[in-house]
């Protein structure tokens, strides 16, 4: 089974090149994605994840949950708890990756793309075959931004702490720049078999 990173910065078109990835490229049998933002969203009402949030960080938690407004705040604004949130987060996420990677081999998948913003920080890439970074302008990235969240900002969130520690784009063997929808699927259809 091919292994496939995606990755990118927040609203570069990720999303975008698995689904199409998915729907327009033939490796085999099928093929599978694993999306880190998904899983990261599970991961906040694991009861293991909120009891280590209440040893390690209980100021997020209210009525026995994560509190999401606390933690937007503090994630973006705190390196202390961006690094604790992480510490928390990230080996119950890569224990699910392992997982779908073994379930989607044993089915015979032909492929599997690992959708995950910090592929590199979560030492991800090494699990992959290739992983490829998408890359958006920052006028693009911040309109489907705000598309998406309404009032949110990209130069207000790459300020904050978290994109600070420096997105490495030296890491990835392939580059996509994406500029629209029909950017990616050409992508796809002169680099993989349709």
């Amino acid at each position: 089974m091919r292994i496939i990173g995606v990755t990118g910065r927040i609203a570069s078109g990720k999303n975008t090149f698995a689904s199409y990835f998915v729907r327009h490229c033939r490796f085999g049998k099928n093929i599978a994605i694993f999306d880190a933002d998904i899983e990261i969203k599970y991961l906040y009402q694991n009861a293991q994840v909120i009891e280590l949030f209440k040893k390690k960080l209980p100021h997020l938690i209210i009525n026995n949950k994560i509190n999401f407004d606390l933690l937007k705040k503090n994630i973006f604004n705190n390196i202390a708890i961006n690094k604790a949130i992480k510490n928390i987060l990230y080996p119950f996420l890569y224990k699910k990756m392992i997982e779908h990677i073994r379930i989607y081999r044993l089915k015979g998948y032909g492929a599997l793309i690992l959708n995950i913003p910090l592929i590199y920080e979560l030492k991800a890439d090494l699990l992959c075959d290739d992983v490829y970074i998408i890359k958006s302008s920052f006028l693009q990235r911040n309109k489907r931004l705000i598309k998406r969240n309404g009032d949110i900002r990209l130069f207000e969130f790459e300020k904050s702490i978290s994109y600070r520690q420096k997105f490495n784009e030296n890491h990835g063997n392939k580059f996509i720049y994406n500029i629209s929808k029909n950017d990616i699927l050409n992508y796809i259809k002169e680099n993989f078999l349709i």
